[in-house]
């Protein structure tokens, strides 16, 4: 399935979530700019993985970068670390686990 949006990338996302992958409790900010851009939460917790629209104050790792970028990233479009190494993506917080991201989700 291709994502054209944010919003269907996180409506779906907990579908694609892998709990054995997830060793560690997180929680992952995430902030897109620009078109359908927008602020969601997504929270780890003993292999459980809850996701909300919004913002937290007490974020992991929060990742920045555009609305586009991000659905292109999700459907295979873009590769993440190019992404990041072109700046286009921009991590705060944990590294490790902006590293691990790819394998606990689709």
């Amino acid at each position: 399935m291709k994502f054209t949006t944010p919003a269907e990338v996180f409506s779906a996302i907990e579908k694609g979530f892998k709990p054995e992958k997830a060793d560690r409790n997180a929680v992952i900010q995430v902030h897109l700019n620009g078109n359908n851009g927008g602020d969601w939460v997504l929270t780890v917790q003993d292999r459980q993985l809850n996701v909300r629209q919004g913002t937290s104050d007490h974020a992991t790792m929060t990742m920045s970068m555009s609305a586009k970028d991000w659905v292109d990233m999700v459907n295979g479009d873009a590769k993440p670390m190019s992404l990041f190494m072109m700046g286009k993506i921009k991590v705060q917080g944990d590294m490790g686990l902006a590293l691990k991201l790819q394998e606990m989700f689709f």
